[in-house]
């Protein structure tokens, strides 16, 4: 046994007795010691492992005697349950309460082995009898008016709905005797089969579970896995009653609440089967979407696995043989997803506090949560404190905003606002979930997004061309540059023109540095497509071009990075809205945790991605031949033309060095000519030390549910969903592509073939000559 993790304490010679409604431990007669022993627990010990030692502790003779390990629920005084340790998973239970900090003691009572083996088969002999006289008299048990129990002494143990399939055993009667595993069965009729259920995975008499709906969940996987069904006789808060479907059969279950708990117990189990064959169909009346959802649900523990409908139809008709048509899957994958992560309109109101706790887990955070006048959910907003100081201490300020729509129930749109690290990592900023984009969304996410960026000449806005965001944009930052999305630009460009010559110099003319390039460009495209020309002299040059834009774009030119972010969640923009900010929250602490492990290691003075940018610069600049003009000024010569490179001012007639503020080949060749770091010519915002501050704090989780911390008007106040919009059709979770978009054609990795992936290939794999 692995080193001890707690200490338990093993009281023994004694027993458990009820007076008055209330179990106590009474030491044996004549017992005046003090019989209390220290014994240590880990979390791998097996019961027989904990019966061994318990046995040597006590010393008992194991030939003539054994011991009964008991310990009581850390409950309320009136409902103070002594559970016997009979298994594995009544010793993990007692760890895990002793883990939660629940301190449990192992009370243990001698008893003789025969004695305790007869008493338990006369107790089973009773029972059975009782059940046998009941069907011959067709009187029977009256199981509607057995009184509900306070206490018993009960056999308590967890469950789980996956129970593990066993092969049933079928006898027919042909009027004899039959012997299977050891078991006598009668059956009554020629016409009908005894089924015998294995005892490892059946439901037993005196079992007790932690409510109702564990119960009820047992009973019907059971069903399901042994091909019978049943039928409800009576169910309300303290009696839960099934009988078999066939009238004839004896098969039935009664359990009882106890009083002052949500704990029930099966107090009457009649477990033989004698149900007609042809009772059975392949859909199964137990086969619901809430039993089925409780099945499957550990399916959705992960985020990244995916489990379709047509997963689940497949997994229902091999585990249970059950037929299931696709509406019904999905309505089992909604109640899988519920049970784990709550319904909806559950995570609508708890928006508001999980927020609250985030903040207070992250100081500096930022949200704001507006409802209307009915209390229903409008927007959410929220950057992180980690995001909002590594923005103002270490980014380049050039900020990439891009929306896209919601498939939940609910629907809506997520905004991202995100920038660029030095490193040329996606460096997310804030977020929004709005109901759709439109001037008055817009409008409000951009004054929000203003309380964090400020207003300056210095602050780029780069998006898509949607002209709720170029109206709101211009309102809103008085000093800020807007730049456009140049892909996005080449897309519309596409649909207004057939030829690809124009796009490529199109992107040539977009990244030219200098005035006389882009209109040498500009005029190629002109002479060959007029029509492509016009359109493009229609944008203002300012909103795309480098050559023209008033600011420094850092040769940012599209809002791929937003849209990745975008991409990046869109397994869980079909969800729930906690469950996506849930998941945005854990996907920045995992970035910010690994980037910040990589920055603390890295040596040189660059990120790694600038360095390499630098080398290449720097192969380029040691062919070029520098002459001086005066002490900050040289003349570099490549081919015919000639490149003036100022170090005062940090210029270059090719305007690299400038706009980008990172050397261009023509000032290395001037820097190795004077002597001259080329590490001086780059921007802070390329440096090691700019990437360590960028991640230097942490982002954590919000506490679990159970810790959170709420203030008198969280308690007061109710969030509900927005307004259900429910279109016509099937509900659209791929996003339109953009005027002259085209997707990629998809490629599988199975057979190699496009139009489909791995996951729906249905082609044979070639067979290979060896």
């Amino acid at each position: 046994m692995d080193s001890p993790q707690f200490w338990v304490n093993v009281i023994y010679f004694g027993e458990f007795v009820n007076e008055n409604g209330q179990w106590e431990w009474k030491r044996s007669e004549g017992d005046h010691g003090a019989n209390v022993e220290g014994l240590p627990i880990s979390s791998n010990m097996t019961y027989e492992e904990l019966h061994s030692e318990v046995l040597s502790l006590c010393k008992v003779d194991s030939s003539l005697h054994d011991v009964e390990m008991r310990f009581i629920l850390p409950e309320k005084k009136e409902f103070q349950v002594p559970i016997q340790i009979i298994s594995n998973r009544h010793l993990h239970w007692l760890v895990g309460l002793n883990k939660q900090g629940h301190y449990c003691s192992i009370c243990v009572t001698i008893v003789d082995k025969i004695t305790s083996a007869g008493q338990q088969e006369n107790d089973d002999y009773n029972f059975e009898m009782q059940i046998n006289e009941a069907h011959e008299t067709d009187q029977g048990v009256d199981w509607n008016t057995l009184e509900v129990v306070s206490n018993i002494n009960a056999d308590i143990s967890t469950h789980n709905a996956a129970f593990t399939t066993s092969i049933c055993e079928f006898v027919h009667d042909n009027g004899e005797e039959n012997h299977i595993a050891g078991e006598h069965i009668a059956s009554s009729s020629n016409s009908r089969t005894s089924q015998v259920i294995p005892s490892g995975f059946d439901l037993q008499q005196g079992q007790v579970y932690t409510t109702k709906k564990d119960l009820q969940t047992d009973v019907h996987i059971l069903a399901l896995k042994y091909n019978f069904e049943f039928k409800v006789k009576k169910s309300n808060k303290k009696v839960y009653t099934v009988v078999c479907i066939d009238e004839n059969c004896k098969w039935r279950l009664r359990a009882t609440k106890f009083n002052e708990s949500s704990y029930f117990q099966i107090r009457k189990y009649d477990a033989e089967h004698t149900c007609s064959i042809t009772m059975t169909r392949s859909d199964h009346r137990q086969a619901t979407s809430w039993v089925i959802g409780n099945y499957i649900k550990s399916n959705f523990e992960d985020p990244k696995k995916i489990y379709r409908p047509a997963d689940i139809i497949d997994d229902v008709r091999k585990d249970f043989g059950v037929k299931m048509d696709y509406q019904k899957a999905r309505r089992c994958r909604e109640s899988a997803l519920e049970s784990l992560r709550g319904s909806h309109e559950d995570n609508y109101a708890k928006l508001l506090a999980y927020a609250h706790n985030l903040l207070l887990s992250n100081p500096g955070t930022i949200f704001h949560l507006e409802v209307d006048s009915q209390s229903r959910f409008k927007y959410f907003f929220l950057a992180f404190g980690a995001c909002i100081r590594g923005f103002h201490s270490s980014m380049r300020p050039v900020v990439i905003v891009d929306g896209t729509f919601l498939t939940g129930k609910y629907r809506g749109t997520l905004i991202v606002a995100t920038c660029q690290d030095g490193n040329k990592q996606i460096y997310p900023l804030a977020w929004a979930i709005v109901d759709s984009e439109n001037d008055v969304t817009w409008y409000w996410f951009f004054m929000k997004l203003k309380e964090i960026t400020g207003d300056n000449e210095d602050l780029v806005v780069i998006s898509d061309r949607h002209q709720s965001i170029i109206k709101v944009v211009a309102e809103v930052y008085e000093n800020a540059r807007h730049g456009h999305c140049i892909y996005h630009i080449k897309g519309n460009l596409r649909t207004k023109t057939g030829k690809s010559d124009t796009y490529s110099l199109f992107m040539k003319a977009a990244e030219a540095y200098t005035k006389e390039e882009f209109n040498n460009f500009m005029n190629q495209i002109q002479s060959t497509d007029e029509v492509g020309w016009r359109y493009l002299n229609d944008i203002d040059f300012e909103t795309w071009a480098i050559s023209h834009f008033q600011g420094h774009r850092y040769n940012i030119m599209t809002s791929n990075n937003a849209e990745s972010l975008n991409s990046l969640f869109k397994k869980e923009r079909q969800g729930r809205i906690l469950a996506l900010i849930q998941r945005i929250g854990h996907k920045l602490q995992k970035w910010f945790h690994k980037r910040r492990n990589e920055a603390q290691t890295c040596t040189t003075t660059l990120t790694p991605a600038m360095e390499e940018k630098l080398r290449k610069s720097l192969d380029k600049g040691k062919k070029l031949n520098a002459e001086p003009i005066d002490q900050m000024r040289y003349v570099v010569l490549k081919g015919t033309t000639n490149f003036i490179v100022n170090f005062q001012e940090s210029t270059c007639t090719c305007r690299k060095f400038q706009l980008d503020r990172f050397p261009c080949e023509h000032a290395i060749a001037a820097a190795r000519q004077r002597n001259y770091s080329v590490y001086l010519l780059c921007s802070d915002y390329y440096t090691a030390h700019f990437w360590k501050a960028a991640y230097a704090e942490v982002i954590s989780p919000a506490p679990n549910e159970s810790e959170w911390v709420l203030t008198d008007d969280m308690k007061k106040m109710n969030v509900f969903p927005p307004e259900l919009r429910k279109g016509p059709g099937r509900r659209k979770t791929e996003r339109v592509q953009s005027t002259g978009e085209f997707s990629r054609k998809k490629k599988c990795s199975r057979c190699g073939q496009t139009g489909h992936n791995r996951l729906t290939c249905r082609d044979p794999l070639p067979m290979v000559d060896r």
